[in-house]
């Protein structure tokens, strides 16, 4: 597919069928994927406060995967910051040994 181009994927969540134009960014692989952590989100949901509206369950869900990815946000961000305050660490003491 050249760049810029789209195809057609369609995919299943909560027995809907969605159709989605993907890019040569995206491949079919990593969108059912995407799709299958979405339906499994929504299943867990559904487990917890039984059947209901599939709104409700959806902004849950919504809801559980925003905190899901702030919080790997938070963790990356933390993870920088260790990795640089260590960074300086090791080049003062090698400037330290230097002079």
């Amino acid at each position: 597919m050249k760049e810029g181009e789209t195809h057609p994927v369609e995919i299943t969540i909560m027995g809907q069928r969605l159709s989605l134009r993907i890019d040569s960014e995206h491949n079919e692989e990593y969108v059912r994927k995407v799709a299958g952590y979405v339906e499994n989100k929504m299943r867990e949901i559904e487990g917890r406060i039984g059947s209901g509206s599939s709104i409700k369950i959806a902004m849950y869900a919504a809801l559980y995967i925003a905190n899901d990815y702030f919080e790997v946000i938070d963790k990356n961000r933390q993870s920088l910051e260790d990795m640089l305050g260590r960074s300086r660490k090791i080049i003062s003491f090698i400037n330290e040994r230097l002079d």
